[in-house]
């Protein structure tokens, strides 16, 4: 059986940023290191992402984590997280973009830079993570630039060292580990009901369709229709197009009601996370 590993983008000739010609997003004091998870089995979607960080300048900072695809498709994305998370601590890296191979992103490298430096610079002193794209739940506003957030999706954030401790000391879908249902049980489910997480507003990444589900809308992974409620049967219909745009609208739409509601609703749903939580943050101290 293959063994997941880690590989930089290829290099290409012509490329500004292969060259040093032109500094990209990693070089700004905002993130120390930037990592793709990448399946070994989809080398179309691994080239696909090579090709937009070449073309934005991250070319020479990504490292891609190659991935071997799981039974499961949720523990599987959560494990390639977790090792993710547990090289950038093996490393000395304390503050990390995390990306997956579909994420695309709709603003220029310069914009990048000064929009994800600048909310790193705001954000409260013990902040967890900063989406750069997410499917916002719950969100309120911190400053004009900055949301307080219970999102989905995980293919374009920030981890702060208390996010990179808890995800390296968490094991997945532990029985333990509180995950919000309404979203489902996977990486993001968990990681919703996480203290301070915020995410920038408007966000700069979305999902991008590249000829393949991870997700079979209509039969689950034992075979039966998926019912009306179940989350995987609608999840695609969020990701990819406007979805993710339309939910970010209609959070800051309730935003009023979600400063209100957010952190209730986190203790609601997590009702254990005191415990969880502090204990995979004093375990990597």
């Amino acid at each position: 059986m293959a063994e997941a590993y880690f590989e930089p983008v290829p290099r290409t000739e012509g490329c500004r940023f292969c060259q040093g010609q032109q500094l990209g997003l990693s070089r700004s004091p905002a993130v120390e290191a930037i990592y793709c998870i990448s399946l070994q089995e989809q080398p179309h979607r691994t080239s696909a992402a090579a090709a937009h960080f070449h073309a934005l300048g991250l070319c020479r900072d990504v490292l891609f984590y190659r991935a071997v695809r799981g039974r499961y498709a949720n523990r599987a994305i959560w494990e390639s997280h977790r090792a993710v998370a547990e090289h950038a601590l093996r490393n000395g890296f304390c503050r990390v973009l995390v990306l997956e191979d579909d994420v695309f992103f709709i603003q220029s490298p310069e914009q990048l830079v000064l929009r994800v430096t600048a909310a790193i610079d705001a954000v409260p002193m013990n902040w967890w993570a900063l989406y750069l794209g997410h499917i916002p739940i719950q969100a309120f506003f911190v400053r004009p630039d900055i949301l307080r957030v219970r999102s989905g999706c995980t293919h374009a954030y920030v981890a702060n060292k208390p996010l990179l401790n808890w995800l390296a000391a968490t094991p997945p879908m532990a029985a333990e580990v509180p995950v919000w249902r309404w979203i489902g049980r996977s990486i993001d489910a968990a990681m919703s009901s996480l203290p301070e997480m915020y995410a920038l507003f408007p966000m700069v990444a979305v999902q991008r369709f590249l000829g393949d589900y991870r997700v079979d809308t209509r039969i689950d992974d034992r075979g039966w229709p998926r019912t009306l409620t179940d989350v995987d049967r609608w999840r695609y219909l969020f990701i990819f197009g406007r979805g993710a745009r339309f939910a970010e609208a209609m959070a800051v739409l309730l935003s009023p009601m979600h400063w209100l509601t957010l952190e209730w609703s986190r203790r609601h749903v997590d009702k254990a996370v005191g415990s969880v939580v502090g204990t995979a943050v004093a375990d990597r101290r």
